[in-house]
């Protein structure tokens, strides 16, 4: 694989500006009122976040990261952080597909992870599962996961699930080079189509409805994930056009 803008052809959710290297990734929360949007050029895995897209043969030679060590952070966000009471036991905490060869593999099951805490019992802790370490992704997940932490809410779906409709590799990436130039080594860009039929907003300790969300047909977005210790995880994501 290569660095930066020529990606290597080998879902959150989640928004930035593509004027500058320190935008915030959009999330699953964030993604349908976004204001900021990117022109692009025509060019799993846990329930119950299902796709349709047709994954394109970009598997390595070698796994990224280590089952094990995944787990073990896993373990240890619920273990320490977010805590067991709220989520089950370990056993009912979904792994990730996060060390398989194919990086589009990986993120459908990050995606899927993502929703399943939403669903389940929204933590910013959970951003270490998901993001790379200090990425635009981490942040951004880290205050939308607050913010619903805060409120006492989880989701509920009232229609279709979140769906990745389609993926596409990206060689050429449509973004600010000042945004290119911060990609991790080896990291690997995608753009994914995605839907959500209606969903809710149920405080977690009465199942009380304070919102409902209409969910959107199709919204676009530049996905780039990079290899880390743990496994292929979220460095930057942008809606775009």
């Amino acid at each position: 694989m290569t660095k930066k803008g020529s990606i290597a052809v080998v879902i959150v959710l989640l928004v930035a500006s593509c004027s500058s290297a320190a935008s915030p990734t959009t999330t699953l929360e964030s993604a349908p009122p976004t204001t900021t949007t990117t022109t692009a050029p025509t060019p799993t895995t846990v329930a119950p976040t299902t796709t349709t897209a047709t994954p394109p043969t970009t598997a390595s030679a070698e796994t990224v990261g280590s089952p094990e060590a995944m787990r073990a952070l896993i373990e240890r966000v619920v273990v320490e952080e977010v805590g067991s009471d709220n989520v089950g036991p370990l056993s009912d905490v979904p792994s990730l597909s996060a060390n398989d060869s194919d990086p589009l593999v990986a993120l459908l099951s990050n995606i899927a992870f993502e929703d399943w805490a939403y669903k389940t019992f929204p933590d910013p802790a959970w951003a270490e599962v998901l993001a790379v370490p200090g990425s635009p992704a981490f942040f951004s997940y880290r205050t939308q996961l607050d913010s619903e932490r805060n409120a006492n809410v989880r989701w509920e779906d009232a229609g279709d699930p979140f769906t990745v409709v389609s993926a596409e590799l990206l060689t050429d990436v449509p973004l600010d080079p000042a945004v290119l130039d911060e990609f991790p080594d080896d990291s690997v860009s995608f753009m994914i189509d995605t839907s959500r039929g209606p969903y809710r907003k149920v405080r977690i300790d009465t199942g009380e409805v304070v919102d409902d969300r209409p969910g959107w047909e199709s919204i676009k977005l530049i996905v780039v994930v990079a290899p880390t210790g743990v496994g292929w995880q979220v460095y930057l994501s942008e809606v775009i056009d």
